[in-house]
């Protein structure tokens, strides 16, 4: 069953084994946008730093913005952020987004 798992779902299955990535929840308390993806600082329950790219799968509001909370999974493989104008890195890293849920503020 495990190996039908690992086939069928790699990055998934990568992102549960423990230590090597995982799930991650709380409230957006930094946001920095990138060329082609969106480098986040996640605060408390499940903190990190990280980025939303292109190929992230977003779920709900699909916007990531400052005061959201958010909910998802990701992997440690450090994704680099680059200048959304000049395209110059930043010197920003953060792991990588495979899939995203975020709330909704009221109001906006």
């Amino acid at each position: 069953m495990a190996i039908i798992l690992v086939l069928l779902f790699p990055a998934m299955t990568l992102a549960a084994i423990p230590g090597f990535g995982g799930p991650f929840g709380g409230k957006i308390i930094a946001k920095k946008e990138c060329a082609g993806a969106d480098w986040i600082t996640v605060g408390p329950p499940k903190p990190g730093i990280f980025m939303v790219t292109s190929a992230t799968k977003k779920y709900d509001y699909k916007k990531i913005r400052m005061g959201e909370w958010v909910l998802g999974l990701s992997l440690p493989i450090p994704t680099p952020c680059f200048d959304k104008y000049t395209g110059a890195p930043t010197g920003l890293f953060g792991k990588l987004v495979l899939f995203v849920g975020t709330s909704k503020i009221f109001g906006l």
